[in-house]
C-alpha cells in the first residue's frame, strides 16, 4: 500500500466496484478493483478512491498474483479483536441507523445473562468513575 496517501495495514476501506478487461478469460481475476478508503490523504478528481491492482509474488518455482486486500469482518467480536462482557451492547449502540443493523435469532436469556453478569457491573463502575473523574478535572 501507499504509505504517503496514509495507506497502510489494517486501513479500512469499501470496495466500490470491480472492473475486468473487456473479454476476460472465465478463471481470470479482475484487472482492477476500487476501494474507498475511510481516511485517506489526498484523492483523485475529488473522490477518495484508489486504484488495486493485482501483485505476483514469487517464492523460488512457485508464483501467485493476488490483490493485497484483506476482509475486514463486520462482526464485533472480529472487529474489536476481543471477546468481552458487554460487547454486544456496544455494537448495537455504535450502529447509526436502523438500516444498517441485523439480528439473527437469539435467546432474549442472553441479555439477560449479559445484564446480571459480575464483569459488567465492574465495566460500569469502572467507566463511572473515569467520567466522573474528568468531570472534576474539568471544574
Amino acid at each position: 500500500m501507499q504509505n504517503a496517501a496514509g495507506l497502510i495495514n489494517e486501513v479500512m476501506g469499501t470496495i466500490t466496484d470491480i472492473l475486468y478487461k473487456e473479454k476476460p478469460e472465465y478463471t481470470s481475476l479482475p484487472a482492477v478493483i476500487l476501494v474507498l478508503f475511510d481516511s485517506i490523504i489526498g484523492n483523485i478528481e475529488g473522490i477518495p478512491v484508489v486504484l488495486i491492482v493485482p501483485i505476483r509474488r514469487k517464492t523460488g518455482s512457485c508464483s501467485r498474483l493476488q490483490f493485497p486486500l484483506s476482509l475486514a469482518w463486520a462482526t464485533a467480536h472480529k472487529s474489536k479483536k476481543e471477546f468481552a462482557v458487554g460487547l454486544s451492547f456496544v455494537a448495537i449502540f455504535r450502529v447509526r441507523s436502523l438500516d444498517y443493523i441485523l439480528f439473527k435469532h437469539f435467546s432474549f436469556n442472553r441479555l439477560e445473562r449479559i445484564k446480571n453478569c459480575k464483569k459488567l457491573k465492574e465495566r460500569i463502575a469502572e467507566e463511572a468513575i473515569k467520567i466522573f473523574s474528568f468531570l472534576v478535572f474539568i471544574f
